[in-house]
């Protein structure tokens, strides 16, 4: 039998991100058509303090993690969409529009 995968994902500016339990990638689309591709590994904080772990606090956890997990990648598929001769948008200013 199988073990079940656990992959999910949400849109980015002109691209994807798709997470499991310890890495992800953010696949964008450049001004040019070009696609680039991030993957970097998830460091859990509750391998560092476990009794985040427990069934309330996991949720609450997640949820926050996810939470900067997205805002970073859309403020980097935001930065890699506009291309590097125009104006980048800092982490300040994507919160802002959040």
């Amino acid at each position: 039998m199988q073990k079940p995968t656990t992959i999910g994902g949400q849109a980015v500016i002109e691209g994807v991100l798709m997470r499991n339990k310890d890495a992800l990638a953010i696949a964008v689309r450049t001004e040019k058509g070009k696609i680039i591709l991030k993957k970097e590994k998830i460091k859990g904080i509750t391998k560092k303090y476990p009794f985040l772990a427990w069934p309330f606090l996991r949720g609450i956890v997640a949820f926050f993690q996810m939470l900067v997990i997205g805002i970073k990648a859309l403020l980097y598929s935001t930065n890699v969409a506009l291309g590097e001769e125009d104006e980048v948008l800092g982490f300040w200013e994507i919160a802002g529009l959040i």
